[in-house]
């Protein structure tokens, strides 16, 4: 799994129009205290083996949470997120990547006073094991 999870940094990492609509970069499961808007997190909701055969898949369920200030940023992160990871073969060391399929997502607003603009988006992901 963590192969896999190191694939999907690696994809954010690789791309520049990503990176730079993410100027508070991408964190596993939490961003530092202090981590400056625009960034977002990604965590592993559920992941589970699918037996196909004599062959072995690994389905994953990755949860993106963009948080920035204003919807303007948000919607530019959200577009140039999906744009890495819709439909996206991610490789992972020791799988065949098949497909990355964005199953949800959520635009709401958050703090205390509402003044922090999120999105989540959900994607199924499915690794053959090599």
């Amino acid at each position: 799994m963590r192969l896999i999870l190191t694939g999907i940094y690696a994809a954010y990492d690789a791309n520049v129009a990503l990176e730079t609509a993410l100027p508070g970069g991408l964190h596993f499961e939490m961003a530092p205290q202090g981590t400056a808007y625009t960034y977002a997190v990604y965590s592993l909701i559920t992941a589970r083996p699918e037996y196909v055969f004599d062959d072995y898949d690994e389905v994953v369920r990755i949860q993106f949470d963009i948080y920035a200030a204003t919807n303007a940023l948000r919607l530019a992160a959200y577009e140039k997120l999906i744009a890495v990871y819709d439909d996206a073969r991610i490789a992972a060391t020791g799988y065949s990547p098949l497909i990355m399929e964005r199953i949800n997502q959520q635009m709401v607003r958050d703090g205390d006073q509402d003044e922090i603009f999120r999105s989540v988006v959900d994607y199924e992901g499915r690794w053959r094991k090599s």
